[in-house]
């Protein structure tokens, strides 16, 4: 029987027979901080760009010929095939504008196209996309692209751009807010719609849905569902769903209902069974009580087990406030099918769909 410490290990990629622990490299994940509006439309470099991700554990020297590279994790949004956006925590060399480099990931270049495709997976930003500039300054972040950015071909890939430059700045704790530019200016509305205008943050764009701008006083939510990848990986994807202004004790019922659903994208599936219901919620110290039906035990298998703590995880914890999570059938702690042990509190470790290099 496995004990809660299986349960800390609960992000990074997992392999279809299960979780593998060899894989995963241990990080804290950021609960999503939407930030407010900065003031600062002057930006000056700073060197907050060069501090690390949220939770980056102790750097461990990896050898290269006769010389140690220190390397740091961080999270790079690519895209599968079919248009998803999908994270992986990747270990790259520790360096002086450590966000830039995160970014950098994202061209489409030969070494990286070589490296996501390694993961079944696609750059984001167009051949020919270069960072002129990227400075940080009370917690925003503006990235000045040249015209190579804007070299694609449908809507899917301009909302993707924007999504994955968001997505990997807000990673890191030093920023909040983006703001993209080309050439130095503010685009505007670029060729699909998609509005730059204003800065950008996990708390007003979209990934994974319609469009990128959210509606006028809508909120959202990310749900984290899962999509085999090959006959390798299962990646966690974060998708977004826009509803009308709620009491945020609301919102983990929301995501609960999200997370039951019946009808997803093409690929993208979730392991929580179907017919479970959240009885109750309860955020108190940091600690997020969630107590299911029983009907939360309505499965069999290691990986499917290993999945359920999972997307609950990462979708709970985007929550304001929430520091670590409790898990309870019918009032009560125990184990689940698989022998996971419930009812104790647990912080979720370990950068979203880790990947050993």
């Amino acid at each position: 029987m496995r004990n809660l410490l299986c349960l800390l290990l609960l992000a990074g990629v997992f392999l279809l027979n299960g979780c593998s622990p060899q894989d995963i490299k241990k990080d804290v994940y950021k609960p999503l901080n939407t930030g407010e509006k900065a003031a600062a439309q002057e930006t000056a470099k700073t060197a907050q760009d060069e501090k690390t991700p949220a939770g980056t554990p102790q750097k461990e020297p990896e050898k290269q010929g006769e010389k140690y590279i220190e390397k740091t994790p961080v999270t790079i949004y690519y895209q599968d095939s079919d248009g998803n956006i999908i994270p992986v925590t990747r270990k790259i060399p520790k360096q002086a504008g450590i966000a830039r480099a995160a970014v950098s990931e994202l061209i489409d270049t030969v070494e990286n196209r070589e490296r996501a495709e390694s993961l079944g997976l696609l750059p984001v930003l167009p051949e020919g996309t270069a960072i002129k500039g990227l400075n940080i300054y009370k917690r925003v972040a503006v990235i000045d692209f040249n015209p190579g950015v804007l070299e694609y071909k449908n809507k899917t890939a301009e909302k993707n751009i924007v999504a994955a430059v968001v997505y990997t700045l807000t990673g890191f704790r030093t920023v909040d807010n983006v703001e993209i530019l080309v050439n130095g200016r503010n685009p505007g509305k670029l060729r699909y719609g998609t509005d730059l205008s204003a800065f950008m943050n996990r708390g007003n764009i979209l990934v994974n849905s319609d469009s990128v701008n959210m509606k006028k006083g809508a909120q959202k939510l990310d749900a984290y569902l899962l999509k085999y990848l090959s006959e390798k990986y299962v990646y966690l994807v974060p998708i977004s769903y826009e509803y009308d202004q709620e009491q945020e004790e609301k919102q983990p019922y929301r995501l609960v209902e999200i997370l039951t659903g019946k009808a997803f994208k093409e690929g993208i599936h979730t392991e929580l069974p179907a017919g479970v219901k959240l009885l109750k919620s309860e955020l108190k110290n940091g600690v997020l009580t969630l107590d299911f039906s029983p009907e939360l035990k309505d499965y069999g298998g290691t990986a499917r087990e290993d999945g359920i703590i999972k997307q609950l995880s990462y979708s709970m914890m985007q929550l304001k406030g929430v520091k670590k999570m409790r898990i309870l059938v019918g009032g009560k702690g125990g184990t689940l099918p698989e022998g996971t042990e419930i009812g104790g509190e647990f912080a979720l470790q370990g950068g979203i769909n880790a990947v050993a290099e």
